[in-house]
């Protein structure tokens, strides 16, 4: 018999089985959404003909907010600490959602896009769907190509995702304001909110108010805090489940029907999980539910892609097993681990002043800490550290400059040359005798992603080389890894991205960024593995050494340099250990230079004329000049006074054990001196952007704050003038910010057009012979036409040749490169176009002529149409896929048909299709097919004018057209049911 319980002994560890219901709910989601991603009329959710307000999967995402509220309320309430609760909540949330995330664009969407792989990861929509989804701004749909005749997209369900976060914050919020812990209030303004949802939810914030969907959410959840913050009274007993049940019959009809009924179902089922059975015989050794949820959309759309003719229930059958199957191995690979660390972690509640953090307890005094206990885990904290990074790397950008962010954008022609040498002739035997190989082998290997996919590849390389900077000098200083190691990170990824010239050249300098990021590996390699594996640690330095040498040659003085530092510190100890870094680095240089020599590089040619970019200058004057130049473009006055404070700070500290650290500090500021000297020894080739090299290195010091809790409390002061310096030292940048805008405009031209490239190339039919193409306005300096090969990131690129018309007198003309030929405008008369494009100033398509099609129009000006349909008299022409006729238009389903049985006596026919596109189907694009027993006849030209579409087709003299059969995608018309594309109102047939 059944004992009544008050919930608070329900929601204790083995109290319930709600990771059951959860998993129930999931499968419950699958099953709802099966109705309309592989619909079979007339099935339709039994929930919904059940209950006619809702149907299984928004009823399952209800009961989610409903259990979440709940437990997460009752686990603010019994463990009162802002810090745990966030640490726990984002341990909970984005380790799965990420990993989703990341199978959901690097392998799903290359397997299912109808684009090459390359356009696929040259699109920056792949990388948005990633960023965006990850930190739930602005949900990004689709991925490029990736089931484009779905209107849903490729995982609907991480929608709710955002509002459960806003959830948590509100959450937040009224418990940091003291509203939860008082009873009174905290039931107050949960039913404030609970009526605002069901009662007013215009009222509610504007994110829920949007979302038709998302009216009930704040309410589902404030009914689970309302339950918690009722815990100790509200009990689970069978009397209150019927008298619920006999309320919600009571009610029906009446407004507080649907309320009633959420109350009645989420109390059943937390009675439900209560029951002995249940909670003993049914309890899961695991928590599948968030991955079957997150998985189980996108498995949906898969299967339903590759089996389009899969009904429902079989839709729902297997996609309940593969979304279980993944989201099992979710748990035990990512979810489980990182809730692990999300428990340990939040045990160390975050001290409340700055003189008990750093002062009184030191660095020793986070016992229960996640970061303590896994001191030595590496890899984890590579991970961490990373996520740092690149989080920093966004709030720069976006909040200091440029203000907004948009990292893969190119800005000058060299973005291009990864995508150029990836689709070039060249094969990678052939770039190992050219100058810098390393870093030509790696641009061509990485511009098979694209052009933003190969911009992608730095900006990846320069966080990590902020990473592996970072844990090395924790590695040699033996820091603690706590959470001021973490802010002091942060500190120095903050002033590494606002340097001046770090947004408008990092990425461009992939020479660089290559060099170092292979320069510090084989250090850190060494560093960790010399005791132990001597010999193979010391092979493994001088390949990643040569490597980097035969990438860019930025950092050998400062590799050399620290070469000589290890020596003197280790050589008591080991001479041959002291030596070796020496030896590993001057010989991976002699080398990399006789390399260059034999492949006669320019970069290290002594002879080169005086006026040559790459003129080597040995006169020291012109050499100081040059530095100084750097250094005054790279740092500002507060580095200056803030890398002095550290210094007095770590000159303070007069134990031994410190010495080390004062040796890598003069490293690291003499690193960055002689990072700027191979720059300065061409000063025909001087660049602002060059500036940023060694910043890794001398910014690094800010790595070493953790070694300075222990001074006094004046030192404590200039520590703390050290923090705020550096938050506030891209104040002084403002004038080298405003040297950028240049670049900032070139960016946007690029940015436009490869818009335009994207929307003109991508609409390039298929053809044996190209397309002769003439491009207009090319006024900017910076385009792809330069390195023509990466037109090929495109597809259809190779469906044209490209006449690119410039006024520049010192241009070669005529010339055909790959591609591209550059002309005179004097010359664009003497050749008959395909297709005209001309982009604006700005790089903006201003114009898309199709030449062809208006010739081919211009012979139909006076034909006679000899066959018109109107959407009045659909009817008469046995239609399908039309849907009944809406004053002067008929929408259509994308796969419509109207019968025609006619002969037309000519071999080219022009089809003229009049159209009403409303701004939901401004996207939709039309294709229409001639249909004569049973054969297909596809259009060899097509153009657009506004609302009319025109389709020429060449035919058989005297052929029998049967049918037009008419095929657009879909778009979404929630919350019309019906499968929507376009509205039709008129097609003719002229001859």
């Amino acid at each position: 018999m059944y004992q009544a319980r008050p919930l608070a002994d329900v929601l204790k560890r083995d109290g319930n089985n709600f990771d059951l219901l959860r998993l129930m709910a999931a499968i419950a989601v699958i099953v709802g959404h099966a109705y309309a991603l592989a619909p079979q009329p007339p099935l339709q959710d039994k929930v919904l003909s059940l209950l006619h307000f809702d149907y299984s999967g928004s009823l399952a995402v209800k009961f989610f907010f409903f259990l979440s509220g709940l437990l997460v309320t009752n686990s603010i309430i019994t463990r009162p600490s802002l810090s745990n609760f966030v640490i726990k909540r984002i341990f909970r949330i984005f380790p799965g959602l990420l990993v989703c995330l990341l199978i959901s664009v690097l392998i799903i969407g290359p397997i299912f896009t109808d684009l090459s792989i390359g356009s696929y990861f040259s699109e920056g929509q792949t990388w948005q769907f990633l960023f965006h989804n990850f930190f739930l701004y602005d949900i990004v749909w689709r991925l490029p190509g990736v089931f484009s005749q779905s209107k849903y997209g490729v995982n609907g369900s991480l929608w709710t995702l955002p509002y459960e976060v806003l959830c948590y914050i509100y959450l937040a919020v009224f418990f940091g304001l003291g509203l939860i812990k008082d009873k009174i209030i905290g039931t107050l303004v949960f039913v404030i909110i609970i009526g605002l949802s069901f009662a007013g939810p215009t009222y509610l914030p504007t994110f829920f108010a949007s979302n038709p969907d998302s009216f009930m959410l704040p309410g589902c959840f404030a009914l689970g805090g309302l339950f918690a913050v009722h815990k100790d009274t509200l009990r689970m007993q069978v009397v209150s489940l019927v008298l619920l049940w006999m309320l919600v019959y009571l009610l029906k009809g009446t407004g507080a029907y649907q309320l009633s009924f959420y109350i009645a179902l989420f109390y059943s089922a937390i009675f439900f999980s209560t029951l002995e059975f249940v909670r003993k015989k049914l309890m899961l050794p695991f928590d599948a539910s968030y991955g079957v949820y997150i998985y189980g959309f996108v498995v949906q759309q898969c299967l339903h892609a590759m089996f389009p003719s899969m009904g429902v229930y079989a839709n729902q059958f297997f996609s309940i097993i593969i979304a279980f199957t993944l989201g099992t191995l979710s748990w035990f690979f990512v979810e489980k681990r990182f809730i692990d660390y999300g428990h340990q972690l939040g045990k160390a509640d975050f001290p409340a002043s700055w003189r008990q953090t750093f002062v009184a307890k030191g660095t020793t005094d986070l016992n229960n800490s996640l970061l303590n206990r896994i001191k030595e885990n590496y890899f984890f904290l590579f991970i961490l550290f990373f996520l740092v990074s690149l989080l920093t790397h966004v709030l720069v950008l976006k909040e200091i400059f440029p203000g907004y962010y948009r990292p893969f954008t190119p800005q000058h022609s060299d973005f291009y040359i990864a995508a150029a040498f990836a689709h070039s002739n060249l094969s990678f035997y052939d770039l190992l005798f050219w100058p810098r190989p390393v870093n030509l082998l790696f641009a061509k290997l990485v511009g098979y992603t694209g052009i933003k996919g190969s911009i992608a590849s730095v900006v990846v390389i320069t966080i990590a080389n902020s990473v592996f900077t970072a844990l090395l000098i924790k590695k040699l200083l033996n820091l603690r890894a706590n959470w001021f190691l973490f802010f002091s990170f942060f500190l120095y990824c903050y002033l590494l991205y606002s340097q001046p010239y770090f947004y408008t050249f990092y990425a461009q300098d992939m020479g660089a960024q290559l060099a170092y990021f292979l320069l510090i590996t084989g250090a850190f390699i060494f560093a960790f593995q010399y005791k132990k594996h001597f010999i193979l640690s010391s092979v493994l330095f001088f390949i990643f050494a040569l490597l980097a040498f035969l990438s860019k040659e930025t950092y050998a003085l400062a590799a050399l340099f620290f070469a000589g530092l290890w020596f003197l510190w280790h050589y008591k100890s080991s001479v041959v250990k002291a030596l070796t870094p020496g030896f590993i680095i001057a010989g991976s240089l002699v080398i990399s230079y006789l390399i260059g020599v034999l492949v006669k590089s320019g970069f290290i040619d002594t002879n080169a004329d005086a006026s040559s970019a790459y003129h080597i200058s040995f006169n020291p004057l012109i050499v100081f000049r040059e530095w100084l130049s750097y250094a005054r473009e790279g740092l500002n006055l507060i580095h200056v006074l803030i890398f002095a404070l550290i210094a007095y700070l770590l000159w303070s500290l007069k134990s031994k054990e410190f010495k080390l650290a004062k040796f890598l500090a003069i490293g690291l500021v003499l690193g960055i001196c002689l990072s700027w000297l191979p720059n300065a020894l061409l000063p025909n080739h001087h660049y602002k952007g060059y500036s940023f090299n060694g910043a890794y290195m001398l910014f690094a010091l800010l790595c070493f704050l953790p070694l300075f809790f222990k001074i006094s409390r004046t030192g404590q002061v200039l520590m703390g003038l050290v923090i705020a310096g550096t938050l506030l030292s891209p104040v002084l940048n403002k004038k080298k910010y405003e040297d950028n805008t240049w670049v900032l405009i070139q960016e946007e031209t690029q940015r436009n057009l490869l818009a335009g490239l994207n929307t003109t190339i991508g609409s390039l039919p298929e053809t044996k012979t190209p397309y002769k193409v003439l491009i207009k306005g090319i006024s900017f300096p910076f385009h792809p036409f330069a390195f023509p090969e990466a037109l090929r990131v495109y597809s259809h690129a190779v469906y044209g040749t490209y006449d690119v018309m410039l006024d520049n007198p010192s241009m070669t003309y005529n010339t055909k490169k790959d591609l591209v030929t550059f002309i005179h405008p004097n010359d664009s008369a003497r050749v008959q176009y395909d297709y005209e494009w001309t982009f604006g100033d700005d790089g903006s398509l201003l114009a898309d002529k199709n030449l062809m099609a208006t010739r081919a129009l211009k012979n139909f000006s006076d034909s006679t149409t000899r066959f018109k349909v109107t959407a009045k008299d659909l009817t008469s022409y046995n239609p399908e896929g039309f849907y009944p006729l809406e004053g002067d238009i008929s929408w259509t389903n994308g796969n419509a048909s109207l019968s025609v049985n006619q002969t037309f006596s000519a071999d080219t026919l022009l089809v003229a299709m009049n159209t009403y596109l409303p701004p939901i189907s401004q996207n939709v694009n039309p294709e229409v097919k001639l249909i004569s027993q049973g054969k297909e006849y596809t259009a060899y030209q097509k153009m657009r004018n506004d609302n009319l579409f025109y389709y020429l087709f060449k035919i058989p003299n005297g052929l029998k057209v049967d049918k037009v059969f008419i095929k657009s995608n879909t778009i979404d018309a929630t919350p019309d049911q019906r499968t929507l594309s376009f509205p039709f109102i008129s097609l003719e047939i002229k001859r």
